[in-house]
């Protein structure tokens, strides 16, 4: 088992001179990594992706600076028919993209074909992170627009880490799922209800200065299981041999820390075969995922190239929530979410 160290008090996450501060490290149940990038010229890497499912659709929207290229893509899957649409939009040098240092700052993404602004307001002892959305020609030239509102209480428990690949290489992320969200996505006259009896969001916010070429693992979900809450988030390849993972599992707003890796079993040659996750230490992890739907995104100029291979699918199987055999144990059965294999270099 990793001995991870837990923040709790906000700290910057880099020295004055663009490196990693070493004070940053460890993991956290709330956002308070302060994300001040600074210097380390084309290395720096920004993102904000959002996804909300329920048992009908997957909508995802992000916003990403890359240093050298800004970028803002949606797309949506739908799980009745297995339809699935895409839009992707660059713009040189991240112009028009705005991406903060806190979870919480306001994030901007326009240009003539996409318009994405998330923004949030503390209310009482929540927050409301409104989302306003808009992309030309979506589906068959008709536009979509959506406008969104996710609802966490100020006490909803995330899981924020910082890997240390080198004080020169390193990476936040803030992994948050099972938000309550409803609202409405039109493409043309056709609406998409949210219904936040059963729609949840994840959010995958990302501030580090990355190694030129990487790869990495990462899977997710959000359900309802005895009436509560019940999110999953693991990770792999990415947080090898650097003394943390960003492995945790969501009960009922508190997160249940896994200081171990999770293995990801599954046929590159076939992404759509049954894949495995498994705690490697214990028997804390131990699901069967079942894909219904590949996503294929792949880009090569040349320096810059980056595949992802996304399935969409259900988990079954069980985890525990802590590290003792007496801890409670819960079966998931049809536990709708994804996984992915991503190579990049950039």
């Amino acid at each position: 088992m990793l001995h991870e160290k837990e923040i709790l008090n906000e700290v910057n996450l880099c020295s004055d001179n663009g490196k990693l501060n070493l004070e940053a490290c460890g993991y956290s149940r709330f956002p308070l990594q302060i994300c001040n990038l600074k210097g380390n010229n084309f290395r720096k890497k920004r993102w904000n992706y959002w996804c909300f499912t329920n048992e009908d659709i997957l909508f995802s929207v992000t916003l990403a600076d890359l240093d050298y290229a800004g970028t803002g893509f949606i797309y949506l899957f739908d799980l009745k028919t297995l339809e699935f649409i895409e839009k992707t939009e660059l713009i040189p040098f991240g112009k028009g993209c705005v991406l903060g240092e806190k979870v919480s700052d306001k994030v901007f993404f326009e240009n003539s074909n996409i318009k994405i602004s998330i923004e949030y307001s503390k209310v009482a002892d929540t927050y409301e992170i409104n989302f306003d959305i808009f992309c030309k020609s979506f589906q068959n030239n008709k536009d979509l627009k959506a406008e969104i509102k996710a609802i966490q209480s100020i006490s909803h428990e995330s899981l924020n880490v910082v890997i240390p690949w080198s004080e020169k290489h390193f990476q936040f992320t803030s992994k948050q799922n099972t938000i309550t969200s409803s609202g409405k996505i039109k493409i043309g006259e056709k609406e998409i209800l949210l219904d936040a009896k059963n729609t949840d969001a994840t959010l995958d916010f990302g501030r580090g200065v990355w190694r030129y070429s990487s790869t990495w693992n990462w899977a997710a979900a959000s359900g309802k299981v005895n009436g509560k809450k019940l999110g999953l988030n693991f990770g792999a390849k990415w947080t090898d041999n650097t003394g943390y993972t960003e492995n945790g599992i969501f009960y009922d707003g508190k997160l249940y820390k896994l200081s171990e890796q999770v293995l990801f079993d599954y046929d590159t040659s076939d992404y759509k075969k049954t894949w495995t996750h498994k705690t490697q230490e214990s028997d804390r992890v131990n699901l069967s995922f079942h894909p219904i739907y590949e996503r294929v995104a792949e880009t090569n100029f040349l320096i810059i190239a980056s595949k992802v291979n996304q399935v969409f699918g259900y988990f079954e199987g069980s985890i525990r929530l802590g590290p003792n055999a007496n801890d409670e144990r819960i079966s998931i059965t049809k536990m709708f979410g994804w996984s992915e294999d991503h190579y990049a270099k950039w």
